[in-house]
């Protein structure tokens, strides 16, 4: 029988009812489904019924056509990509020469091919239709694909399912039902007629469109047609949500489920998340679920390499190979499988490898560990693979190696009583993984010996390691019942659950726009139907998005939600779907998740350090403020704190990252200081700086380093030819560049403190009027908003060193001058009038105007330093800009930006 009907009509639910009869009266019978997965939630749902029926009942296709061809063997989808780049080898293809390097296309080559298999075409039926290059060239690839799986001693699938067609008519079926395809290919329906010739009983279900040459094909075969016209329930009314980006989008799924369970107290397993682009949105859902504490369970596979335990293997292989380079070493210690990678330890060892970089090899690797036992012994631990990268061995020693490294490095762990799923869930991960690196191993070693490789290097037999780990999918078994179902919409066509959420419903994503296949587009492949070889044209997936819509929005029995975000992740705004122009006038705004609604009085306490011991240790009263301090309090309290105060450090840089604005900014100042008094050419001087600047930052000379270093020449060459840069007014003369001032701080009933810092320049006139000159590698504009932030009174820097000039040599104030140096030569500040010093592009101030500044910075000085100790510490940045751009302490602090 042939049951039809479309999404939501309840074939299905008829398909187990009459399985279940058939069972409940002892007759053989038997259900084929698609996927390994939907056979598993079938059995489990018929188990809360009452019935358990074995593995056997109910299998995937692939399970039933393994039970029928024992004897055949298929190669790992990894395997037989590889086979592809040796069938393009071996056909001379060159008119793929052009394509063949780019990512994915072997992939996309091999899937075109299963599809023609799927269709029926034979290798020899090609050969005379196929002609014309690409498509000659195409045949070519396909027969020299088959030799090699020839070879081999294995099959595609589409020729293992016709081996299973031809095994199914010596074979004595009870009743079989076929429940789940949205359509059959040519070679699926060659085994369909057999195990129908073959079963006492046969039914099979199909969708009401689509899947017209199948149904056409099944009716030929004599069976009865039947159709579900109407589906078994109303149709339910959605709620659309819009919401700004995909990350908020899913943040008010996680809202909603959360507040609907914590009210109704729904288990999460009755909630379901359908998506049409999982590759787009199961990372936001992984995220965001993970960080809410939401239990999930997501059903599609990963890839191999990808996780952190094949990571780690890998990279330990890598390390052998390549002699053990410091910054790699740093990366795969620090990784999970390590067993320190955590650990205090760890992060010392980062320290001090970091500084010392570039560096490579075991010796200079133990040289950073002294004293560092656990680090110590994973470098033992190493030193053991140091002769590997010598070696020649068969591939399957190599294979045999790095199964022993993984039973080395990773060790079975202790079962304790009442672990958390959490933690359960992690164990069974690692095995899996663990698993399939063996067989990527095992894999890789075939590779080789396909090739004819009888002997390998470890390079060699990492290279094909390393392509099998990318071209393998990890699925890590997870049977966690009471958990949210994240679900593909191809996965969900035999799911019912009470409230669903459809994701990402925008054009190019639900509904997918399909571009016309890569190497037979849309016009060959209808010539192609006239010989006999029906294959899908883009039309064809066009017209699927829709019945797969339909399927999406009829999983849910009480609540639908379908959600879009106006905006993509880089701001740019989105088209919503045309399936959802019916309830466009039904459109709600998202809102953001609050797990947990805080009491109607709470306030945020302000952070305050009280314990007078600890106040005492805030500020030590032999050390000095400085302007960049006090300037970094006035942003924020808790960055000053973690800064100055806990002396909080980030790992140092990496040789290839330490070109940074400090790096340049101390490379100008440098030179200008040396410029100055040399005089001459500034070139040299600027040579002998950035010179000793790499020398002793450990700068990795690359094309990053040699571009500042052009940047860097052509602006200080720049500043070099203003006529200020040797003298800012006649008679004034400079004083010593790169001076240190002091300012003490003598307050009645207060402690005394100072204030210190190094002028990058300053100049005296026969008076005493004093000029402050600072050199800032920044643009005219941040120059310009820096003398706007001194008058806003959020920077000290300018009065606080021409307050120190006044009180510690007796100079009069008379300017202040910033001097930016980046992309043009640009000044900027103030000047005070009837002092000697003048220059148009300054503001001008009365000496009691100036004054008013210079006491405003003092007072705020002294207000600020009060501030600190007595213990104000509390996160409140004054620029959120600045967080985000520069402060490293966010991950501490958690602003909400």
């Amino acid at each position: 029988m042939l049951l039809i009907g479309p999404a939501g009509s309840g074939k299905t639910a008829r398909v187990l009812g009459e399985l279940e009869a058939a069972l409940g009266r002892g007759e053989p019978a038997r259900l084929i489904v698609p996927t390994a997965s939907m056979a598993e939630h079938l059995q489990h749902q018929m188990a809360r019924g009452g019935l358990v029926v074995s593995p056997r009942t109910i299998l995937p296709l692939a399970a039933f056509v393994a039970h029928l061809t024992p004897d055949c063997r298929e190669l790992s989808p990894a395997l037989e990509i590889l086979l592809v780049e040796r069938a393009l080898a071996r056909a001379a293809a060159g008119e793929f020469a052009a394509m063949a390097g780019y990512p994915g296309f072997h992939a996309r080559l091999l899937d075109t091919m299963h599809e023609f298999w799927a269709a029926g075409a034979q290798t020899e039926q090609l050969k005379s239709i196929l002609r014309e290059p690409p498509a000659g060239a195409f045949a070519r690839v396909m027969a020299e694909f088959e030799a090699l799986l020839r070879e081999a001693g294995a099959v595609h699938r589409a020729a293992r399912l016709r081996l299973a067609a031809d095994a199914a008519q010596k074979e004595k079926f009870g009743a079989v039902f076929v429940d789940g395809f949205f359509n059959f290919t040519p070679v699926e329906l060659e085994l369909l007629r057999a195990v129908a010739g073959a079963a006492e009983k046969i039914v099979v279900t199909l969708p009401d469109s689509g899947a017209d040459e199948a149904r056409r094909a099944l009716l030929e075969m004599g069976m009865p047609e039947q159709r579900l016209a109407h589906s078994q329930r109303p149709r339910l009314a959605p709620v659309i949500v819009q919401a700004a980006t995909p990350e908020r989008e899913i943040e008010h799924v996680a809202g909603r489920i959360l507040a609907d369970h914590q009210q109704t107290g729904r288990p999460f397993q009755e909630y379901g998340i359908i998506l049409r682009a999982p590759e787009v949105y199961g990372p936001i859902v992984d995220t965001v679920f993970e960080r809410l504490g939401i239990p999930f369970r997501s059903r599609w596979p990963l890839p191999l390499d990808g996780h952190p335990s094949i990571r780690f293997l890998a990279g330990l292989l890598k390390l052998a190979d390549t002699g053990f380079d410091g910054e790699e070493t740093l990366e795969v210690l620090k990784l999970a499988g390590s067993g320190i990678g955590f650990s205090s330890e760890m992060d010392r060892y980062e320290f001090r490898l970091r500084a010392a970089l570039p560096g490579q090899g075991l010796e200079f690797l133990h040289v950073q560990a002294a004293n560092l036992a656990r680090v110590e012994a994973k470098l033992h631990q190493l030193g053991k693979l140091a002769a590997w990268a010598g070696e020649t061995l068969p591939p399957d020693t190599w294979a045999q190696r790095a199964a022993e490294l993984a039973r080395a490095w990773f060790h079975p762990p202790k079962i304790e009583d009442s672990v958390s799923h959490e933690k359960a869930l992690a164990w069974r991960r690692l095995a899996q993984a663990l698993q399939a690196w063996a067989g990527a191993a095992e894999d890789a070693a075939e590779a080789l010996r396909l090739e004819g490789v009888e002997r390998a290097s470890l390079q060699r037999f990492r290279a094909a390691l390393e392509a099998v780990l990318r071209l393998t999918l990890l699925r890590a078994p997870d049977r966690r019942r009471n958990v949210v179902q994240v679900l593909s919409v191809y996965e969900a066509r035999q799911w019912e659950l009470p409230v669903v959420f459809v994701c990402g419903l925008v054009e190019k994503q639900f509904p997918r726009y399909h571009s016309q296949n890569l190497f037979f587009p849309d016009a060959p492949r209808r010539r192609l139907a006239g010989s006999g070889l029906r294959l899908r044209t883009s039309a064809d997936l066009d017209r699927e998005e829709r019945f797969l819509f339909d399927l999406a929005t009829t999983r849910a029995t009480e609540q639908l939600y379908l959600t879009y975000p106006a905006h993509d992740d880089a701001g740019a705004e989105t088209l919503r779907s045309f399936f959802l122009e019916e309830w466009k006038d039904r459109v709600v705004a998202a809102e953001r998740v609050r797990v947990k609604e805080p009491p109607p009085d709470w306030r945020p306490a302000p952070g305050c350090l009280r314990d007078p011991d600890l106040l005492r240790e805030l500020v030590p009263k032999e050390e000095p403020f400085s302007p960049s301090s006090l300037e970094q309090y006035i942003q924020c309290p808790f960055q000053f704190f973690a800064a100055r105060t806990l002396d909080l450090k980030g790992p140092p840089v990496r040789p290839d990252e330490r070109i940074d604005e400090r790096v340049k900014g101390d490379i100008i100042h440098r030179t200008i200081a040396r410029w100055t008094t040399q005089g001459g050419d500034i070139a040299p001087v600027f040579a002998q700086a950035f010179e000793e600047a790499c020398a002793t930052g450990g700068i990795r000379i690359n094309l990053q380093a040699e571009a500042m270093r052009i940047e860097l020449l052509r602006d200080l060459e720049r500043f070099a030819k203003d006529q200020s840069a040797r003298g800012l007014a006649v008679g004034f003369r400079p004083g010593q560049p790169e001076s240190r001032f002091l300012y003490v701080v003598e307050e009645a009933g207060e402690e005394p403190f100072r204030v210190t810092g190094r002028i990058d320049r300053y100049e005296v006139s026969d008076s005493g009027a004093a000029v402050v000159v600072d050199y800032k590698y920044s643009s005219p504009a941040r120059v310009q908003k820096l003398v706007e932030e001194h008058q806003q009174g959020f920077r000290l820097q300018g009065p606080l060193y021409l307050l120190g000039l006044e009180r510690q040599m007796g100079h009069v104030p008379a300017g202040m001058v910033f001097y930016g140096l980046r992309g043009e030569a640009s000044r900027r500040g103030w000047y005070v009038s009837g002092l000697g010093f003048g220059d148009p592009v300054l503001l001008e101030q009365s000496p009691q105007e100036f004054r008013v500044m210079l006491d405003r910075a003092a007072a705020s000085t002294l207000e600020l330093v009060g501030r600190i100790r007595r213990g104000r510490v509390e996160v409140a940045p004054r620029d959120r800009q600045v967080c985000r751009e520069f402060c490293p302490y966010r991950p501490v602090c958690r602003v909400d930006l």
